[in-house]
């Protein structure tokens, strides 16, 4: 139930990222909305006070809710993420969030990539949560898109008007157009509203991490494989799945690293039955730094009569995954201020506690026990 805030002179959203429309159906329609903090501002308390970094994975915006969620799951690529950060964070990566219809699969896949116990919120009961309050990796996968029937009801009880976008078929049938677009004069307000309520719940689950900004120890990564963020929310983003083995290059992969010692194309082919033409265009690609360092080494003409060996090096299961972040810009402005406000001593002095790392000029400290003579 949403109190009567008809009398009041002002209100303060803590922790939100609602678009006005929404601040306007649940409050009063006239209302007008002041940012505390610029993005910027905020992505700086972020990752320098509370010790939260969040890392966007790749630029899609991956819906994960409704009949086909699990269909647009898109697993093949999901393995090879959990499995690289698997070998990446160990057991320090164990929690996840997601939407609820997917929620149970990527537990499942998380197993199966070695997570031990995996720990997993959905969508909607993530607020006011402080489960993983304490955990160093987490990460956040897809959005929740609360579809089109919310965002026109809350145009109307907002007296605006707009419809979903919409494509014909081959077969002369509508349907809903790809992209997520409305048409009609309110348009950009429905679009507004939507976005605001995907990028607030993703704010809040990557939120569940680094809770507490007054303990420099608790920090945590994040990882959000959707762009669908507040603007400025994340600090680096990187590449995420670059390449997904088919069937037989697993296969192939797999030999090279089950193999305790290295193996020509010949001895490979015929153990996986396919060509040699196969196994070598396959190794050649893995050789190739297209994917960062090469994870197999190659020795020419070490084998017999000349043949050249292949070993592995450090080969992924199951695809390759670009995770490396680009260094975090340092917070380079030397003019952060700190307030202090002191008693006044018996002489009228006060304690200078206001103090600037670029300047050591004396700044007054307000007398907060006294009203100003003037009132301007």
């Amino acid at each position: 139930m949403v109190p009567d805030f008809g009398s009041a002179r002002s209100l303060v959203g803590l922790d939100a990222h609602p678009a006005v429309p929404l601040w306007q159906a649940n409050t009063v329609p006239w209302i007008k909305t002041t940012d505390v903090l610029e993005p910027e501002e905020r992505q700086l308390w972020r990752r320098y006070e509370r010790g939260l970094r969040v890392v966007q994975v790749g630029d899609a915006t991956r819906p994960l809710s409704g009949d086909k969620a699990l269909e647009w799951l898109n697993e093949d690529k999901l393995e090879a993420l959990l499995e690289h950060l698997v070998d990446e964070y160990g057991t320090q990566f164990r929690t996840a969030i997601t939407t609820s219809q997917v929620e149970d699969r990527l537990e499942e896949l998380m197993e199966e990539a070695g997570v031990h116990r995996p720990e997993l919120m959905h969508f909607g009961e993530e607020k006011s949560r402080n489960d993983f309050e304490h955990e160093r990796v987490g990460l956040v996968n897809g959005y929740m898109d609360p579809g089109d029937d919310y965002v026109l009801d809350l145009l109307a009880e907002l007296d605006l008007e707009a419809e979903v976008e919409t494509a014909v078929d081959d077969a002369g049938e509508e349907y809903r157009a790809r992209g997520r677009g409305f048409e009609g004069e309110d348009a950009e307000t429905a679009q507004e509203i939507l976005a605001s309520v995907r990028e607030n719940h993703i704010a809040q689950a990557a939120g569940r991490y680094a809770r507490d900004p007054t303990d420099p120890d608790v920090t945590a990564t994040v990882f959000v494989r959707t762009d669908a963020m507040p603007p400025g929310f994340a600090d680096v983003q990187v590449p995420g799945v670059e390449c997904v083995f088919t069937d037989l290059q697993e296969e192939i992969v797999e030999e090279l690293r089950s193999s305790k010692r290295s193996k020509t194309v010949r001895e490979i082919s015929e153990a996986v039955g396919c060509s040699k033409e196969h196994v070598r265009q396959t190794l050649d690609r893995l050789v190739d730094t297209e994917f960062g360092e090469p994870s197999v080494h190659v020795s020419e003409g070490a084998g017999t009569h000349g043949a050249t060996l292949y070993s592995d090096s450090g080969l992924p299961s199951v695809g390759y995954v670009d995770l490396q972040e680009s260094p975090t810009n340092p917070y380079g402005d030397s003019s952060r201020w700190a307030l202090a406000i002191c008693d006044p001593d018996e002489r009228g002095n006060v304690d200078q506690g206001m103090s600037s790392r670029s300047s050591d000029t004396s700044t007054e400290v307000w007398d907060w026990r006294s009203p100003p003579d003037t009132c301007d």
